[in-house]
This record gives C-alpha cells, structure tokens and sequence, in this order.
C-alpha cells in the first residue's frame, strides 16, 4: 500500500496526525514514515545515528528543547526486566520497601515505596503516587542533546519523534513499554539561540531591568541564568556555551556570546491553551502554534511595550550608578533600592563589605520573614555581581547599557 505525503511549498514539515489513516498505519510504519521526511525523499525510513543530528551550524530557528511526558502506570507494561530505584523504607533481607503504596506490578509482583526512579545519561523516569489518592503516576523527561553529541540546537519536528523514538526503545530494553507519542505533555521547552555582540554576562542589568530575576545556583550557568514567570511557565536566559561547557556537551561548537532565550511550559492544560495540543502525536498539526506562543511570552513577560519609559528610566539609573564609584553611600543606597548598583557596590567594596552595607544600611529588618527573603534576593544579586566581576563579564567600555538593551531586544524578537 502506498501513501502519499504532501509537502508543502519551500520544504514546511507536513501537518501529519496518524489518526487521519486511521488504522492502516502500525506504529513502527508511522515512525518509519516521519523518520523517513526529508526535501529530496521521503522512501528511506532509516534512523540516523547518533553523530547525524544538527549541531555543527548555529541555528536561529525555533525548536523544541526539553519533553517531558505523564501517564498512568496502568498504561506502562513493565516486564521482570525493569530495575528502578525504589526510594522508601525497606526490608532488611529481601530489600523489598515496605509500608509504602504499590507504585507498579512486575510480572505478577507488587513493588513499593515511597517512589522509583530510573535515571540515565538520556532520559529520567520517575513513578510516584498521585497526589489525589489515585493511582501511581509515571514521569518520562528527556532533553534535545539526549540522543545526539551536542544539545546546541533545539529540536525540530523530525528530530522530536526521532529522539521519543529511541527514549521509547531505550525504555523498553530496560523493561518498560510506554507508548510516549500519546502520553499527555506536562512540560514542552520552546527554545532559539541568538547571536549578541558581547559576553551574556555584559547583558546582567538590562535582565534586571526587565524584571528578571538572577539565578545563583547549581543552574545559573556561569552566572549568567536569569529567570521570568510562575507556575505555568517560565521564560530563562542563559549562556549556550557556559551551559554545553557545565553539561560537557562539546562547548567548542557554540559560537561565543550566544544566547539561549527558552519559554518553558508546563502542565498540560497550560501546554494545550498555549500551542493547541498536548501529546506529541498531535504536535505536527500544532508546530506552527509555537512561534505563536514564544512570541506572546516575550512581548507580555519581558519585552513589555507599555514599560519601556520605565525600562529607559531603570536603565538611566544604572548608568548614574556606573559613575558613581566614589561619593557618599546615600547616592549608592538610592541606586542600590532602584536595582542598580550592585555590580558597583561589590566593584568598590568588595563582596563581604557590599553584603554588610546591605545588611546594615538599606534600613531593612533582617529579624522579620519578610527582611530575610528581602536580603536573600539582595545577596544573590550581589553574588551574581561578584562573579561578573571575576570573570570579566563586564560591559565594554563605552557600551551604554541602553544600547545593550535595545541590541539584545532586536536580536531575541527577531525570528
């Protein structure tokens, strides 16, 4: 039997949904089918290796970053094969978890705890119970480097079912079959890379401006992570090449000063409002909904139209503070409450004596919950300075942070 496939005119990826043939496609056919796409062909259903995915050239093209998928463990067929961690009390002699809820069945044998995990350097997956009392839950995530030797680029359409294709062969070696192209999206990265003409890092006070808040952990790569959003979604900036270099995924290949701008978007409901489906089997028919969303996100999140005097005024401040490196500490204490000053506080004082001069001199209470929180959120601000500083990640000379400002906006609204 032959089916016909439609391109559409300059190369688009087909709006393929497998429901549209019905039953006559078996699920091996449909990933031979989508992993056969290509301009000149399509009649080589052939799997790439490993080395054959995209990351020598940087790319600004939209693409999908990070997968994560939720299904009940009623819907997972595990064999005696399937070896999680079980984490919970256990059994002294048989390590079996006790007192704990049944989280799968193996062969006929319940297994428990508290939860299980199976972790590899391509994918995690966890099983947990249900918040609601129902039935245990299982979690598949993987990234868009899981399956290739680099994660520089996000993944396009082909790529998405390529790499669920081998988490789901992966999986299944391990002892569990899950169907991941049905299972309901909880969370779907939709991310770019983008060309700027400084270190990400020269970048720290424009992020401040537009509200978004520094990252100074485990994930800030290189200091450079800086974060917007809520429980439904976030937006991250970050360093490409300081995080390839922090995951060792071939940093050599990112370009310098690349940018990395990623609307994270989580729980399906949120998934399904924002792009028009959540699985990945309908995801074709929803691909051109991303730029959509990216865009949306951008424009009321962070590139506010209605802010930008406000912008401009924070902006004009922080240059006032970039002058102000003698003088008396109240000029510095205004700039510092306008979210300005502390690349110039620990410039001048020095990390310590610029926490201190937080701690004694913004008229803060440290001894109330609220004080704490605030001088937390100050003390990360000035970590995140102190590294700057460190590293050398400071604004060129003559690099006015409203010219910063307004280079990055064109170059991450630009697709």
């Amino acid at each position: 039997m032959v089916f016909l496939v439609g391109f559409a005119l300059f190369g688009e990826f087909p709006l393929y949904n497998k429901g549209e043939f019905g039953q006559l496609m078996s699920d091996s056919q449909f990933f031979s089918v989508i992993s056969g796409f290509s301009f000149c062909s399509f009649l080589s259903p052939c799997f790439p290796p490993k080395s054959c995915f995209r990351g020598i050239i940087l790319s600004s093209q939209l693409g999908i970053d990070k997968l994560q998928f939720f299904l009940p463990v009623s819907e997972v067929r595990f064999s005696p094969e399937f070896t999680a961690t079980l984490h919970g009390a256990t059994d002294a002699v048989t390590g079996e978890a006790l007192g704990e809820r049944v989280l799968y069945v193996a062969d006929g044998r319940e297994f428990r705890g508290r939860k299980a995990s199976l972790n590899t350097d391509n994918f995690n997956l966890t099983i947990s119970p249900h918040r609601d009392g129902g039935e245990a839950v299982c979690v598949v995530h993987f990234s868009a480097g899981a399956y290739s030797d680099s994660n520089l680029q996000p993944l396009d359409l082909e790529e998405c079912f390529l790499t669920a294709h081998h988490a789901e062969n992966d999986l299944r070696e391990r002892g569990a079959d899950i169907d991941l192209k049905r299972a309901k999206l909880t969370r779907l990265d939709i991310a770019r890379n983008v060309q700027l003409s400084h270190p990400v890092a020269c970048y720290s006070p424009v992020f401040a401006a537009l509200s978004c808040r520094a990252r100074v952990d485990k994930k800030d790569f290189g200091g450079t992570g800086f974060l917007a959003g809520n429980k439904s979604w976030e937006i991250g900036f970050y360093d490409k090449g300081a995080e390839m270099q922090e995951k060792g995924h071939l940093p050599a290949l990112c370009p310098k000063n690349t940018l990395r701008p990623e609307l994270r978007l989580k729980k399906s409901a949120n998934i399904r409002s924002a792009v028009g489906c959540d699985t990945l089997a309908d995801l074709p028919k929803s691909w051109t909904e991303l730029r959509t969303a990216y865009a949306h996100h951008l424009t009321r999140d962070v590139f506010k139209p209605k802010e930008e005097a406000a912008i401009d005024r924070t902006l004009d401040s922080y240059e006032m503070a970039a002058t102000v490196v003698s003088g008396p500490l109240e000029r510095k204490w205004q700039a510092f409450k306008s979210h300005s000053a502390p690349l110039y506080l620990v410039q001048e004082m020095g990390l310590e004596m610029a926490k201190y001069f937080a701690a004694t001199q913004l008229g803060i209470d440290g001894e109330t919950e609220a004080g704490k929180k605030q001088l937390y959120r100050i003390n990360q601000e000035l970590r995140h300075a102190d590294f700057a500083l460190r590293n050398n990640h400071v604004a060129p000379s003559g690099c006015k942070v409203k010219e910063l400002h307004w280079e990055m906006r064109r170059a991450v609204m630009d697709f």
